[in-house]
């Protein structure tokens, strides 16, 4: 097949216009159907408009909602994976749950038993209070009750023991609870 022949307007060799010197109508029909075929593709492929609030799956509207919930999801995601790596670091002692470690040291806190024979807001009384009871013979030591448990914090406690938890332990500390009036015999952890 021949192409047509084209002549230019101008001396200068720039396609203006071409003028077709001799035409065929197969191959203009053909060129007419190419042309046709391309439209279709073409418009296939652009955005099909819509009524106001519905979506086109061939469309670019459906875009921007997509990757807002992708966005809301993958947000999500980070959160719950950062909630749990964290949850024992920083968080409130309500919320805090012990590591293995830790439960594993509380299983071997040791108990004490002591015979608290009296208790005062400040040092220096519970020193003279002491005294007192190492002059009448007993072994009486001083403790801050901030650094145990059961104990009411911000007192001095004076007491005698420490004694085994035993039933000999218990024997002797109920023996001298006797001796003394208002001593409690009292089993506390450190904190």
């Amino acid at each position: 097949m021949n192409a047509p022949r084209l002549r230019y307007k101008s001396e200068s060799r720039a396609l203006i216009h071409p003028i077709r010197l001799d035409s065929d109508p197969v191959m203009e029909s053909k060129r007419a159907d190419r042309a046709d075929e391309r439209r279709l593709h073409v418009h296939a492929h652009e955005a099909v408009p819509t009524a106001p609030g519905r979506t086109s799956l061939t469309g670019v509207d459906v875009f921007w909602p997509i990757l807002t919930v992708i966005l809301v999801l993958a947000v999500i995601f980070v959160s719950v994976m950062a909630r749990l790596s964290m949850r024992d670091v920083g968080s409130a002692p309500s919320e805090a749950r012990p590591s293995p470690r830790a439960t594993a040291f509380k299983a071997t806190v040791i108990t004490i038993l002591i015979v608290q024979v009296s208790s005062h807001p400040s040092r220096p009384k519970a020193q003279a209070a002491a005294r007192q009871l190492i002059d009448h013979g007993y072994p009486a030591q001083i403790l801050k009750s901030d650094d145990y448990q059961p104990l009411n914090p911000g007192f001095f406690v004076v007491y005698l023991g420490p004694y085994p938890g035993t039933a000999a332990g218990h024997a002797a500390a109920k023996h001298l609870q006797a001796r003394l009036p208002g001593a409690l015999i009292r089993e506390i952890q450190r904190r």
